[in-house]
């Protein structure tokens, strides 16, 4: 029995050093791609709004040429929190490489 259970809390510790590491590296992944956002603070709310292409009018103004090929440049536009009536909730804006959120 003692010698199983050292081969158990072996494995346990090997285990767990594994999780941890996993652990670590979704972090970073996680953090790495959040370099590809932004984040727009303050715009207004509208009722049934399609987000989107709010998002990519606003764009093609500042960057008019990249009308042709905004669907190849952002990849999810959505907005952030929980809705409250006193100001409106974040957007935030996932290109498909952090070069695109760096031009704008």
């Amino acid at each position: 029995m003692e010698k199983e259970i050292t081969q158990l809390k072996a494995i346990n510790t090997e285990l767990t050093k594994k999780v941890e590491d996993i652990g670590r590296k979704t972090a970073e992944s996680e953090r790495y791609k959040r370099r590809w956002n932004l984040r727009i603070i303050g715009l207004k709310e509208e009722k049934e709004e399609d987000i989107r292409l709010i998002v990519v009018d606003i764009i093609k103004k500042i960057i008019p040429h990249w009308k042709e090929k905004m669907d190849m440049i952002l990849d999810t536009v959505h907005r952030l929190g929980p809705n409250n009536s006193n100001r409106p909730q974040q957007i935030i804006i996932q290109f498909t490489g952090q070069i695109f959120r760096d031009e704008l």
